[in-house]
């Protein structure tokens, strides 16, 4: 008995050891609509490695509007309020939640339905302590759009983003384009990280 326990948790931690894979990235033309936590909307748009992402909430008199490039994931995010000229901040490579794109390498664990839509489910590698502490699990098609994340948020498990809506159709690359004459600023080194 005490042989067949030892094999069994032999196997077990075998079966931990995943090799990892490259999570695949946007390979078609769409448009999303989705819900992140808080109440927030989220629409997506993609082609040709371009992104545009525009979020609304109740409380955001305007949209905050993003134009990502998706393999580095660097980009512009612009805020508009009232009476104000449009602001805009450049942000930096390797901020995951920039783009709304499975990034990086991971493990798949399994496969589910999101919006009608078959996606497998990816455990992405933890290289920080704030992402083994999230511990996010991360929804993909076959052709890289990311249709839900999950998370630890606060001690809780939680959607962090997911799908409502999908469209594969061509997007017109001027709407992936960041607003000609914008001057974005950098955010200064050396900020506190997110929370």
């Amino acid at each position: 008995m005490k042989r067949i326990m030892a094999a069994g948790v032999v196997l077990f931690g075998l079966a931990g050891i995943a090799e990892a894979e490259t999570m695949p990235s946007p390979a078609a033309d769409y448009r999303s609509k989705g819900r992140m936590a808080g109440g927030m909307t989220v629409e997506y748009r993609h082609s040709n490695g371009k992104m545009r992402m525009e979020m609304r909430s109740a409380e955001m008199p305007q949209p905050m509007v993003g134009y990502f490039d998706v393999k580095t994931q660097k980009g512009i995010m612009i805020m508009s309020m009232p009476g104000m000229a449009p602001m805009a901040i450049e942000t930096g490579a390797g901020e995951k939640g920039n783009v709304g794109v499975a990034a990086g390498s991971g493990q798949r664990v399994g496969t589910d339905k999101v919006a009608g839509e078959t996606c497998d489910l990816w455990k992405p590698d933890t290289k920080t302590a704030d992402d083994k502490k999230m511990d996010a699990l991360v929804c993909v098609t076959r052709d890289g759009i990311m249709l839900r994340m999950s998370g630890n948020v606060e001690g809780k498990r939680q959607t962090i983003f997911e799908v409502t809506e999908l469209e594969r159709a061509p997007q017109n690359i001027k709407d992936l384009t960041p607003p000609p004459g914008l001057k974005p600023m950098k955010l200064p080194g050396g900020m506190p990280p997110r929370k």
